[in-house]
């Protein structure tokens, strides 16, 4: 089963927060590097590594581009020369994929000349994967970055070529297979994309077009993995026009674009959309605070919103800014030339909460630099009754249980666990009841983690300590606090055993439980009567054997109190009720018969304790 609880655990990380938006403070600009005829000129945003070094590429560097390492003193270092042939004008950067390796594109080059998917060994050695061209309506000119989705696999988009010539969107497997997934039509869909994919948190591929689309100014779109292509919002030009760059879903769920174009003085524009496809402009660019906003936009530590705008600013060469996703906007830096000028990739956020970002040209000689943007944190805060179990609205937590903390300035930095239970995570600690919490997920607006087993029942303090302070709340430590894991606002998380293999996952032995198809972005199946359903949870109780927290589990611990299932209304005895992994309780239960069909109401209870209401699950 371990998909399925991998699965579910990015549901409880990306689960939606009170999140608490705060205005930037002071900020300070520094040169980390300047780049040179070897490394020349990036377009696109650097990766962080696991050993604590940046990498990126150069368009121009030594003529074709060039693969390279930053130490974070500033040290730069070649790892790759592209020669014509393996690919050349690598614009979309590298990502780590789960393999250990670095995986990017590049826009030319190749034994077609148009474009080519590559990979870099750890230890420097590079594979060019796959050669645009090599197949009808392939596509040509990759663009933006790639993203590793949920099946695993690499996700991109080519800026022309297909069916239509307007661009595609294509699968790479780790192991090299090349797939053309969809092909743009310009007149309905958009067309040329520039910016890469994102994989939000509904399991769906997000992007942009550049034109096309109904008011042929470019559209927002999604793409499932199983294909299904929607257009969210067709621009129209007032509200912007010309997407180069991508999308980024923010911690309220919304996503957050720029247009290079467009907006009320035609210099671009900041731009919220929800997922159902409603468009807020959120700022117009003057060209004093800067004017074509190329690069995709980053949510930092703190909550707000960070890019950077190619030109405009009190030199034209371009600027930083900040906007809180309620629209106030900051300008923090505007390039002199000297220091940087043509940020046109975005930034990202290193461990230390400093937010590093590269320039196009510029700097001591003219080929670019990379610059750091730091800015102040302020103290935490907890929210009024903001410590409860994950997918609960009520104050009351188990010993050992998975719990959400909301509030503001919770952590300098985003971080998830590598599965070793941290005390600290993201320079943030937790203690209840003076014991130390294990720390699961940490950013500015939310804390999960994993309570300490031992404490005694009662009215127990919460400590939150970061960097810049410390906040604390009261909370109630109970003997049970139950609550369902949930894939979306109300579906419960759960399989159905497929003793036949007739399964979507787990090499058939199993199927999500949810509405029949892909409404929620993936393959779900609703269950029937005699189905085996497999309910995931969190805080029904003391098991036997005990299960420590903050250690790794694999097992089956009953609980000790009976819990009772109701589907609508109905009471079932789970065949079995009680933790398989760390902190996850499992409660298997047999769908009876007799029960109506569409999304039924589900709870569950425990001595007296019940998880929270309107929760569902799927029956046909």
């Amino acid at each position: 089963m371990t998909l399925t609880r991998s699965f579910i655990r990015i549901y409880v990380v990306l689960c939606s927060g009170l999140a608490a938006m705060l205005s930037c403070q002071a900020q300070t600009y520094s040169i980390l590097a300047n780049f040179n005829y070897t490394n020349k000129s990036p377009l696109a945003p650097l990766t962080q590594g696991s050993d604590g070094n940046l990498y990126g590429t150069t368009e121009k560097g030594n003529t074709y581009g060039t693969i390279f390492r930053m130490t974070p003193s500033g040290t730069l270092t070649t790892l790759y020369y592209f020669a014509e042939t393996d690919g050349s004008s690598p614009t979309g950067g590298v990502v780590f994929a789960s393999d250990g390796n670095l995986w990017g594109t590049t826009n030319q080059g190749g034994t077609s000349s148009t474009g080519t998917i590559f990979k870099m060994s750890s230890a420097g050695s590079l594979t060019s994967v796959y050669s645009f061209g090599a197949s009808t309506n392939d596509g040509s000119a990759p663009a933006g970055n790639l993203v590793q989705a949920g099946d695993g696999n690499l996700y991109g988009v080519t800026s022309s070529g297909g069916s239509d010539g307007c661009g595609t969107i294509y699968q790479i497997t780790l192991s090299g297979t090349y797939t053309s997934k969809y092909s743009f039509t310009c007149s309905t869909d958009g067309g040329f994309p520039k910016g890469g994919m994102i994989s939000a948190a509904d399991g769906n591929l997000y992007g942009t077009t550049s034109s096309g689309g109904s008011g042929n100014y470019g559209t927002a779109f999604r793409f499932s993995l199983g294909g299904t292509y929607t257009v969210l919002h067709a621009f129209g030009g007032s509200d912007g026009h010309v997407l180069n760059a991508g999308l980024i879903q923010a911690t309220d769920g919304n996503f957050y674009g720029t247009t290079e174009a467009g907006g009320s003085a035609g210099f671009g524009t900041v731009f919220q959309l929800t997922a159902a496809g409603t468009l807020t402009t959120l700022h117009s660019f003057t060209g004093t605070d800067g004017k074509t906003p190329l690069a995709a936009l980053l949510q930092a530590a703190d909550g707000n919103l960070y890019g950077a705008a190619d030109g405009g600013g009190t030199a034209g060469y371009g600027t930083v800014f900040s906007l809180t996703p309620g629209g106030q906007f900051t300008l923090l830096h505007s390039f002199t030339g000297t220091d940087g000028q043509n940020p046109a990739a975005g930034l990202i956020e290193d461990p230390a909460g400093t937010l590093i970002g590269v320039t196009f040209g510029g700097g001591a000689n003219n080929d670019g630099v990379v610059y750091s943007v730091t800015y102040s944190a302020s103290a935490p805060a907890i929210n009024s009754n903001g410590v409860v179990p994950v997918y609960s609205t009520v104050p009351i937590i188990q010993p050992g249980e998975w719990v959400s903390i909301y509030g503001s300035n919770l952590a300098a930095q985003s971080a998830t666990w590598n599965n070793n239970f941290p005390t600290s995570l993201g320079g943030t600690t937790v203690t209840i009841g003076g014991e130390p919490a294990y720390l699961w997920y940490v950013n500015s607006s939310q804390i999960n983690l994993q309570v300490p087993d031992d404490l005694s029942a009662g009215s127990k303090s919460v400590v939150v300590t970061t960097g810049s302070g410390s906040a604390s709340s009261a909370v109630t430590v109970a003997s049970q606090a139950p609550s369902f894991s949930l894939l979306d606002a109300k579906h419960v998380a759960g399989i159905i055993l497929r003793s036949d293999g007739s399964g979507a996952y787990g090499g058939g032995t199993y199927d999500i439980v949810g509405p029949t198809g892909e409404s929620l972005g993936y393959k779900t199946v609703a269950a029937t009567a005699g189905d085996t359903v497999e309910l995931f949870g969190v805080g029904f109780g003391a098991t036997n054997p005990h299960v420590p927290a903050g250690q790794a589990y694999s097992g089956a611990a009953p609980t000790i109190s009976p819990v009772t299932v109701y589907i609508n209304g109905t009471a079932i005895t789970p065949s079995f009720a009680g933790i398989t992994e760390a902190g996850l309780y499992q409660l298997n239960v047999t769908i009876p018969s007799g029960l109506p069909t569409g999304d039924v109401s589900l709870e569950a209870a425990v001595s007296g304790s019940q998880t929270p209401s309107g929760t569902v699950i799927s029956l046909r």
